[in-house]
């Protein structure tokens, strides 16, 4: 009864998950999140149309074509179980003893949505995906003369990014990448300012782990990683000079990786409630300045440079929109 989607005469409007909202124990992010963002009942005796969206431990309302809650997180919302339909009110000996109001229902469906990364246990074949960098730079923003395509190999003369001209939210993001000794790079999500990328987007840790350097780092800053945030489940990268392979499937809130064909890193964004420590009590470099409960799940896709010295070379680089 916790995860009830309410339906009621209220000012703060129906979609609201009571249960959430009023748990005091739950991070600010989640109440916040579970109190939907406008009013849009339709008058008493009017028909109203519910879309109801659960992916994971994520809930989307859509009420009479309005969004009013977007990607609330739900902490601990049990996989599966049984739907119900509540009337709040009752009788005894004739007499209402609870807030007597009349609901009905009707037009009732439902249809189950594919368990994306279940399903996926290798790499996809996206041969028939979008180039996310066309080979003339024609769809990209990138400052001139860094970034070069030669015989479909995409790479970078400087520390500079290299950015889709538009945003994506829910995606599949293939692509193959080689290191050099040393390298350092990474794959930009949800960036909002190309300008100051480093704390309002995510990035997927691109490094050569063989080499002292990183091998003695943080874990959060090694290859597969959410950089700073998230360390990868374990070390699946190849050594420099061989083609690696990283799938990555954004959908709402969620963040999954593949690398080699190990899924290496899960995230969901709304557990990272602070700046400074993740949930895990490791610290977050200074320069993540913002949550990432607080980023948005959508914006640019962009790729990282010649970064501490060394060269990163891309190829096949493809997107797919869900």
């Amino acid at each position: 009864m916790k995860s009830q989607v309410n339906i009621w005469c209220w000012p703060t409007g129906s979609g609201e998950v009571y249960g959430y909202r009023m748990d005091k124990n739950m991070p600010a992010n989640v109440r916040a999140g579970v109190t939907p963002m406008l009013q849009a009942d339709h008058n008493i005796g009017e028909w109203n149309s519910y879309k109801i969206t659960v992916i994971g431990e994520h809930l989307t309302v859509q009420l009479n074509g309005k969004t009013v809650i977007k990607n609330a997180w739900l902490p601990d919302l049990p996989a599966e179980g049984p739907i119900g339909l509540q009337h709040h009110g009752a009788k005894r000996e004739g007499e209402w003893v609870s807030p007597p109001a009349l609901v009905q229902f009707k037009n009732i469906y439902i249809e189950e949505l594919p368990d994306l990364v279940s399903d996926m246990t290798s790499h996809p074949n996206s041969s028939g995906w979008e180039d996310l960098i066309a080979e003339d730079l024609s769809n990209i923003v990138a400052p001139e003369g860094v970034w070069t395509y030669d015989d479909g190999i995409l790479t970078a003369s400087e520390d500079q990014a290299i950015w889709s001209r538009k945003g994506y939210h829910n995606y599949i993001l293939d692509l193959e990448f080689k290191t050099a000794e040393g390298t350092n790079s990474g794959i930009i999500l949800h960036c909002t300012d190309m300008d100051d990328w480093i704390p309002n987007s995510l990035e997927v840790q691109i490094a050569d782990d063989y080499a002292e350097q990183w091998s003695n780092s943080p874990k959060t800053w090694q290859c597969g990683a959410i950089f700073g945030r998230l360390a990868a489940s374990q070390r699946a990268v190849k050594k420099p000079g061989e083609w690696n392979r990283c799938s990555i499937v954004c959908q709402g809130r969620m963040v999954h990786v593949m690398l080699n064909g190990a899924w290496v890193t899960h995230m969901n964004m709304d557990k990272w409630i602070n700046a400074k420590v993740n949930p895990d009590g490791s610290e977050i470099p200074a320069w993540l300045s913002k949550p990432a409960a607080t980023l948005q799940s959508h914006g640019h896709v962009g790729l990282q440079g010649k970064h501490a010295g060394a060269p990163i070379y891309f190829r096949n680089v493809k997107i797919k929109s869900l």
